[in-house]
């Protein structure tokens, strides 16, 4: 199984296709572990018999451990928690907020992003 692996990453980094049989036979493995990493959507190489389920491409693939510390932040429920903080706000304080939040996450934009009414607007 390491041997599949091995040539399936060897083939994707160095962009080549080495001298050896397809395999024909056995049951298709995963190219990373999911228990223990992040991965991407699955597609099947059907010459290595793997499940390329690398998350990103050749020239970028970040790689995330996961981790207990990880699994916990994904799993806590950010949104309800949100949706209560701001649900105790009157909907101009939130509005002035957002603006606020937009213009200096957004300095840098030749026309930066305002809110009117709801809907995101570029001030021209």
């Amino acid at each position: 199984m390491a041997g599949r692996r091995a040539v399936v990453f060897y083939e994707w980094l160095m962009d080549s296709k080495l001298d050896l049989a397809d395999a024909k036979t056995g049951n298709f493995i995963n190219a990373l572990d999911p228990k223990q990493c992040f991965s991407g959507p699955q597609a099947q190489s059907e010459r290595h018999r793997v499940r390329d389920i690398v998350p990103g491409v050749r020239d970028f693939c970040p790689l995330v451990r996961r981790t207990a510390r990880i699994v916990d932040y994904l799993s806590h429920q950010w949104r309800a928690e949100a949706q209560k903080a701001t649900g105790q706000m009157h909907t101009d304080v939130l509005a002035r907020a957002t603006e606020f939040l937009l213009i200096c996450g957004t300095h840098w934009l030749p026309l930066p992003a305002m809110t009117a009414g709801g809907r995101i607007h570029a001030i021209r």
